[in-house]
């Protein structure tokens, strides 16, 4: 019997279902497992859906995720820890506001960070050579034509992709936490403006062929769109709170 060849776009779909990467290499834990309630946890903040500013109340969600106030205590620890959310003496927890001068901050970290490892890639002699790369620009191609999240969660998949050619598992576990923390702040650029998608193109085509150097060019040209358009994004964001809270 034949097997059945899965669509680009249904691929597509399936990587972005969640508005998160996929990260292959990784195994799905149980979903009330402790690591399966801290991933579940996590993926509602990249979301942003607990307002900031207000509590997150632990027998609250331990209620609403059908697990004891344990695994979720647990996870929002861990969550504080990798700076998702804010832990205030006699408070409790919150999820973490982002500014525009932080999140600019995130941007040239994780510029760093995938420079660093696309030279370390192109400056490699011995060993089995580059890891080969999905067809992400495809995949780009058909993101840019259905959704914006799919168009981050794809440059998130990029960025992973290009952090494991360092063979750092250090800087492996930055770039994923750097990328779940702009996720939302790059999928809202993506919807408000699209302009950015045009660098990202560039960077998906170099990567596709290897060409680190040009990799390294492209990465610096994007990140750039994306702190020029800070400004427009936040006003963006702060219209939409206030149309949210009439």
């Amino acid at each position: 019997m034949a097997r059945r060849r899965t669509s680009h776009k249904a691929k597509l779909m399936h990587r972005t279902g969640a508005m998160s990467h996929t990260l292959p290499h990784k195994r799905i834990p149980a979903e009330n497992s402790p690591n399966g309630v801290y991933e579940r946890i996590k993926s509602r903040l990249i979301r942003y859906e607990f307002p900031v500013g207000r509590r997150i109340v632990i027998e609250k969600l331990a209620d609403q995720l059908f697990v004891s106030a344990t695994p979720v205590r647990e996870a929002l620890a861990r969550l504080t820890a990798e700076r998702f959310v804010q832990d205030i003496p006699n408070a409790g927890f919150f999820a973490k506001p982002l500014s525009q001068t932080e999140l600019s901050d995130l941007y040239d970290l994780l510029e760093l960070l995938l420079g660093w490892s696309a030279s370390r890639a192109a400056e490699r002699t011995a060993g089995p050579g580059p890891l080969k790369p999905p067809d992400f620009k495809r995949e780009f191609e058909d993101a840019v034509r259905d959704r914006p999240d799919a168009v981050a969660g794809l440059a998130s998949d990029l960025f992973h992709h290009l952090a494991r050619q360092s063979g750092n598992e250090d800087l492996i576990r930055l770039v994923s936490n750097l990328n779940d923390r702009t996720l939302h702040a790059r999928w809202k650029t993506y919807e408000a403006f699209g302009d950015p998608n045009k660098a990202l193109l560039r960077v998906f085509e170099a990567y596709s062929s290897l060409d680190f150097p040009a990799v390294g060019t492209a990465l610096s040209a994007y990140f750039l769109e994306l702190r020029e358009w800070l400004p427009g994004l936040f006003r963006s964001l702060a219209r939409s709170r206030v149309r949210t809270a009439r």
